[in-house]
């Protein structure tokens, strides 16, 4: 066989090994937010915990950029932090008042649940900081749905809006999306559309449909916090008085996935990009990704 031929099969047979430890990292790995430690831990399919980034002062709300950095709010330094995939971290915003939850639209703009003003606010990429919606009572959880919309967790246990959930449009009209329940903190929505809460007071995630349904689907955890799904549909809570992450491929049969963090709030999966739209540069211990522009 001629050496440019010997080489083309040699690259191609280590392109296809590359991807497939890839695609294990994207259904598996997931970082979270360690409050005891002031730390991001990083947490791979076997449930293994490990130190990524710097130390965050009460690290709260963590989600990706379609970039693969991840961005950590902190409540007590009222900053959001940039960590790149290497582990560099940079400040991304500062001045805020108690940011816990935050999130990524599709355009690539944050927003933040800054708890302490009662304001959702959104930063451009570019770090261009508006004030999106206001009005609500301790902000804590927020999640998107398929159609844009933001939902909002009041975490407030007095006063209007409290223990509640709001909806709010892209063009920042606020209703009430579901009323009466239990203390409220992270949220995600499933494949299906339907929003999944962790509920302080009992300890408890409560799934609510987009019609309003509500039926409890874990129960047992000590102070949940954050919830996020893995792309084979399972829910993983932060139990964080338990010091524990749990997982649940269905209704109320829950494992321990992790118990490596301390005290774990927000929880995020890592963002691979899908094979159709990566370019494989290298891999020998590292797997480096370039995302392509669609057209």
């Amino acid at each position: 066989m001629p050496l440019r031929r010997r080489r083309c099969a040699a690259l191609a047979a280590l392109v296809v090994s590359c991807w497939a430890v890839a695609a294990d990292a994207r259904a598996g790995a997931f970082f979270v937010s360690s409050n005891q430690a002031s730390a991001v831990r990083s947490v791979d399919a076997a449930g293994a915990a490990a130190a990524f980034g710097p130390t965050v002062a009460a690290p709260r709300g963590v989600a990706f950029d379609a970039d693969g950095n991840l961005y950590v709010a902190s409540q007590t330094l009222g900053t959001i932090s940039k960590v790149t995939p290497a582990g560099a971290a940079s400040t991304f915003a500062s001045g805020l008042d108690q940011p816990y939850g935050i999130a990524f639209d599709g355009g690539g703009n944050l927003y933040v649940a800054n708890s302490g003003t009662n304001a959702v606010l959104k930063f451009t990429p570019a770090g261009s900081r508006s004030t999106f919606a206001s009005g609500f009572n301790w902000p804590f959880g927020l999640a998107f749905d398929a159609g844009g919309n933001l939902f909002v967790s009041n975490a407030g246990t007095g006063g209007n809006g409290s223990n509640s959930i709001s909806k709010v449009t892209g063009s920042g009209t606020v209703t009430t999306f579901a009323a009466g329940l239990d203390r409220p903190f992270g949220m995600a929505f499933d494949a299906g559309g339907d929003l999944f809460v962790a509920m302080q007071y009992t300890n408890s995630v409560h799934r609510i449909t987009p019609a309003g349904g509500y039926s409890a689907y874990a129960t047992g955890l000590a102070n949940p916090y954050g919830v996020a799904f893995d792309d084979a549909g399972a829910l993983y809570v932060a139990s964080h008085d338990a010091n524990e992450v749990r997982r649940y491929a269905s209704p109320g049969t829950g494992s321990v996935f992790s118990a490596g963090v301390a005290q774990p709030t927000f929880l995020a999966f890592s963002t691979v990009p899908e094979p159709a739209s990566v370019a494989l540069l290298a891999c020998g211990g590292l797997l480096l990704v370039r995302r392509r522009r669609r057209a």
